[in-house]
């Protein structure tokens, strides 16, 4: 079960006003009988398919009203990727159903839909093949992360050859001025968020601008980025993350989400950073005075906003960064009881484990810190969280990890009887 937000109510309406709208206008007397029902199968795909593609790239602006209406960026990039394979399986049972229909209800041939020398089946077919050979590339594990962009964005262009066939088809579908509006507008709301994003967002996208002061090897795979600013500061919550974007041969050109490892009382921002790929595995031979970019702040992932009397951190490898931001912002008022629990393979993987035992000697009266290694007492799970908090079935969660130990610990704990709206969790990778 997931949590509700503004922002998936919002879709529900964009989706569910042209499905009912087309229902209502549509001319036939009982549209889900009979052979029928085909048709409005297909109707009713190319409706939602339209709807998918136009919403897949509003979804992927890095907006703060977007980061609001889905409780962090990381919940809306989650949606998106699911419309994204949403709008390829609604593009698929469109025609499928329509040739059913076409060849069954009407005694019409095969080459009446797929012909390919009508206009309405070539844009038809170019935005479905396309966007699937696009998606089963994405879907390529090793391939490089700067390539995985270039075709992912392939998936915008793809939004004209929607808009031709909405062009095109237009009396043959939607029966309503007003329905066919909707659809064409949003579709170009998308078209144009996709251009203002992946085309022009260089220039027109507001960036705060920081650079390197020093690059600092953690461990073998952790490097630590501290940056200042150049001009305006960002100010940020602590938990919160950025996209960073640098300039040099060394990196790849493409902005990044890392969490902030600092409180936001100063020039100074640092950031925790796993080496996962090629861009964060060159990052240790940046140079000092190396111009980036940052954009944010974004994530609802902060303590600041929960009232619960005890808050339970867990975190998990690199996944420690945002709870470092949030320890060392820590308010002398600050009255409530949190118990952080830190998973590692072992000690040399405890990055900031030192600097956190030391806030938490210092702020004995409200934080607690535990470490639990794979190679000596086994992973964090939810018998170590009992074993640290008594009331630990009324407390809040904040889950930041590997995808794996997040997914296990959230089903674990709501076994256990916490409920899903006291679970926070990083959607993001680490």
């Amino acid at each position: 079960m997931q949590k509700i937000t503004p922002g998936t109510i919002g879709l529900l309406f964009l989706y569910g006003i042209p499905l009912v709208w087309w229902v209502l206008v549509q001319p036939e007397e009982n549209p889900f009988s009979g052979i029928t029902v085909t048709r409005t199968i297909a109707k009713l795909s190319a409706i939602a398919a339209m709807v998918s593609f136009a919403v897949a790239p509003l979804l992927s602006v890095r907006m703060s009203l977007t980061d609001r209406l889905f409780r962090g960026l990381d919940k809306a990039v989650k949606v998106h990727k699911r419309i994204g394979v949403a709008s390829v399986l609604l593009g698929a049972l469109h025609p499928v159903t329509l040739t059913v229909f076409v060849m069954e209800g009407q005694g019409g041939a095969f080459s009446s839909v797929w012909a390919p020398t009508r206009l309405v089946v070539l844009l038809g077919l170019g935005a479905l093949f396309g966007s699937v050979i696009v998606v089963a590339m994405t879907r390529v594990k090793k391939m490089r992360h700067q390539n995985w962009m270039r075709i992912h964005r392939l998936l915008g262009w793809f939004l004209l050859f929607i808009i031709g066939h909405l062009l095109v088809s237009r009396g043959d579908v939607y029966y309503s001025d007003g329905l066919y509006a909707y659809l064409l507008g949003l579709s170009t709301l998308g078209f144009a968020s996709f251009v203002y994003t992946s085309v022009l967002g260089r220039w027109l996208i507001p960036k705060y601008q920081y650079e390197i002061v020093e690059a600092n090897s953690v461990n073998d795979s952790v490097v630590e980025l501290v940056v200042k600013p150049i001009g305006p500061r960002m100010h940020y919550l602590p938990g919160q993350y950025a996209y960073v974007q640098l300039e040099g041969e060394l990196t790849d050109g493409e902005a990044h989400p890392f969490s902030f490892a600092t409180s936001d009382d100063g020039p100074y921002i640092r950031f925790g950073i796993k080496a996962l790929g090629d861009f964060t595995s060159k990052l240790r031979s940046v140079t000092a005075g190396t111009r980036v970019y940052l954009r944010g702040p974004f994530g609802g992932f902060h303590s600041a906003s929960i009232k619960a009397t005890t808050q339970i951190w867990i975190a998990g490898g690199v996944g420690i960064t945002p709870f470092l931001s949030m320890a060392r912002s820590l308010s002398k008022e600050h009255n409530g009881k949190i118990i952080l629990l830190y998973g590692c393979k072992d000690l040399d993987d405890a990055v900031f484990l030192h600097e956190l035992k030391e806030i938490a000697n210092i702020r004995k009266d409200v934080f607690e810190v535990y470490a639990a290694f794979e190679n000596i007492n086994g992973y964090v799970d939810v018998a170590k969280v009992a074993a640290t908090a008594h009331d630990f079935v009324e407390a809040e969660y904040l889950v930041c990890g590997p995808p794996a130990m997040m997914t296990s610990i959230k089903k674990a704990l709501i076994k256990n009887g916490v409920g899903i709206h006291q679970i926070h969790i990083e959607e993001f990778s680490y």
